[in-house]
């Protein structure tokens, strides 16, 4: 029998000469969230939102202007709530039915 060994070598070879493999680089896509509070008829909630400030309150009011007359539409919307601490990882999301906003700030 033939001598047992590694049959594809110790190295990459391409044309003759060695090459070496690209390496996988981990690449952590660090997505930016901006923490808001958003005051509307009835209290207050802090959440995290993948918009800026002036864009948020753009694209919410213009969704609650769109959908106010539709008597389907009940005015609820879905914010993923600010942790209370640094340790907390947990994604929560809280329910808030909104129909008129009173105020956004940035935290």
């Amino acid at each position: 029998m033939t001598e047992q060994s590694n049959i594809y070598g110790e190295g990459s070879f391409a044309g003759g000469k060695e090459v070496s493999l690209p390496t996988r680089e981990k690449v952590e896509e660090k997505k930016e969230t901006y923490p808001l509070r958003i005051h509307f008829t009835g209290g207050s909630v802090d959440i995290m939102s993948p918009l800026p400030k002036e864009k948020f309150l753009v694209d919410l009011i213009a969704e609650i202007q769109a959908k106010q007359n539709d008597p389907q539409w009940i005015g609820w919307f879905g914010f993923k709530v600010l942790p209370k601490n640094a340790k907390d990882k947990k994604n929560k999301t809280v329910s808030v039915m909104v129909r008129q906003i009173v105020g956004v700030e940035e935290l």
